[in-house]
């Protein structure tokens, strides 16, 4: 892979024992703070569609690849007409203090994460470094140039008629989140531009959505669960009302797996079968997968139901640690998809 990267003439480069690590840079100071930073690059099967891109750069789907500090920010960039996100991450290990930027891309090589570290033993020292250089661990970011690889934000390269699926993915139009259309009163949320209600868990916050296609979410951040509701719309397709058929369900199969692989998580225990939200056919997919960083790895367990409505595709999305998926948890997350009523009169 070319790439051409930008850094300060103090730096040095240093070879690590790692073949993700594509170039890595140090700069050590006397009183034993260091800046370092480095590019990974972590291979992906195939591009990702809009729908995996959007799911990808989701808020939580960025914190679940953080799994080591604390994620103070994150915000959505594009450089080098490479769409990606940047993550502002501390980390405090024994006593040694760190903050740090992450930027995160696609391209048609893979996940590339292009990482910049301050790390001191006094906090107050990493911080007031860190500050400081922030505004050149943009610029560099931004300067950083990949000459072979090409942006993946879910471009189709198929030269053959698209499939149903495919289409469906590739051309929505943009997802109205107005507030103006959300009422929510306790738990109760109401969206009267897609015409549907739903009552989430009484003690989990309830979030404007944070990807393109998410209306709203609801969350339980100190232990890593959420529900997400994804509306997409398609006007100029005329199809049957909850047309679900075997084929669609392998497709959706695939693109489970092409999307934990691209999250750098292993798919496992996957079922998919026909069903039904409030009387619509549905899919419904359930699975587990393992979010992988450099310290640890976290089991995760999903339930995914799809439905198809008067040009809208509705998605339910709910994921948390395995550890706190029990079968009490299971009845209430079924009771809240239950709870979905689409209100054709509003």
């Amino acid at each position: 892979m070319k790439i051409k990267m930008f850094y300060p003439c103090s730096w040095t480069q240093k070879v690590i024992n790692d073949t993700r690590t594509v170039k890595n840079f140090t700069s050590s100071n006397k009183d034993g703070s260091a800046i370092i930073s480095n590019l990974i690059l972590i291979p992906t099967p195939s591009l990702l569609n809009k729908e995996q891109f959007e799911f990808a750069m989701s808020t939580s789907q960025l914190k679940k690849m953080m799994n080591k500090g604390e994620v103070k920010a994150i915000q959505r960039l594009q450089f080098d007409n490479f769409e990606g996100a940047e993550i502002l991450v501390k980390t405090e290990t024994e006593g040694y203090y760190s903050y740090s930027f992450h930027y995160y891309m696609y391209s048609n090589k893979g996940l590339m994460v292009l990482n910049y570290f301050v790390g001191s033993q006094n906090d107050t020292k990493a911080s007031a470094i860190f500050n400081q250089s922030k505004s050149l661990f943009r610029e560099l970011a931004k300067k950083t140039t990949l000459l072979n690889p090409l942006p993946n934000q879910g471009v189709t390269v198929r030269s053959s008629k698209p499939t149903y699926q495919e289409w469906v993915k590739a051309n929505p139009t943009d997802t109205d989140k107005s507030s103006s259309n959300a009422k929510i009163e306790g738990s109760l949320y109401r969206n009267t531009k897609y015409s549907f209600r739903i009552r989430f868990i009484d003690n989990w916050e309830i979030r404007k959505g944070d990807s393109k296609l998410t209306v709203i979410k609801s969350v339980q951040s100190d232990s890593g669960k959420s529900f997400l509701v994804l509306v997409s719309d398609y006007p100029s397709l005329k199809l049957k009302d909850g047309e679900i058929t075997d084929k669609q369900l392998q497709e959706d199969k695939k693109n489970a797996i092409q999307i934990c692989r691209a999250m750098n998580m292993e798919l496992q225990h996957y079922k998919i079968v026909k069903g039904y939200l409030n009387n619509f056919p549905a899919s419904i997919a359930t699975f587990s997968a393992n979010a992988r960083s450099q310290t640890k790895i976290v089991a995760y367990k999903y339930k995914h139901i799809s439905c198809f409505k008067k040009g809208l595709l509705y998605n339910l999305t709910i994921s948390m640690p395995s550890v706190f998926w029990t079968s009490e948890e299971d009845k209430r997350i079924d009771r809240v998809i239950e709870s979905l009523v689409f209100e054709e009169n509003m």
